[in-house]
């Protein structure tokens, strides 16, 4: 896709601006809707969810070992998957799945200045 001169120059401005007041662009729950909030707060949110939910971090990382299992498995399973089409369920590159916090929108603080402005802007 190509970027035209000017566009860029939005795309940049906006990244400068979010930079300098450590915030960010995320993603809403409903309404394919993107939010701008504090990077401190996005953070804090997703630590509490982290801790009310009783999340334990690993010692060791396990995702090596169940790509061993997997690879063993397939080469064993024959009849179930042809030999031209192991490569289609075996991942090259395993990693561990990451966390993607969507804010709710109906849980949004109304009372909060910067939710105030946003709602009178968008004439919520």
């Amino acid at each position: 896709m190509l970027v035209s001169y000017a566009e860029s120059k939005i795309v940049k401005s906006i990244q400068t601006k979010l930079k300098d007041n450590s915030a960010m662009i995320t993603t809403a729950d409903l309404g394919n809707s993107i939010i701008i909030l504090p990077t401190q707060q996005y953070n804090m949110k997703i630590q509490n969810f982290v801790d009310e939910n009783n999340f334990q971090a690993s010692a060791v990382n396990p995702i090596k070992t169940f790509q061993n299992q997997i690879r063993k498995t397939i080469n064993n399973s024959t009849t179930l998957i042809t030999q031209d089409s192991k490569w289609k369920f075996i991942n090259l590159n395993p990693s561990a799945p990451t966390i993607k916090g969507l804010i709710k929108l109906n849980k949004i603080d109304q009372t909060h200045p910067s939710c105030c402005k946003l709602a009178q802007c968008a004439n919520i």
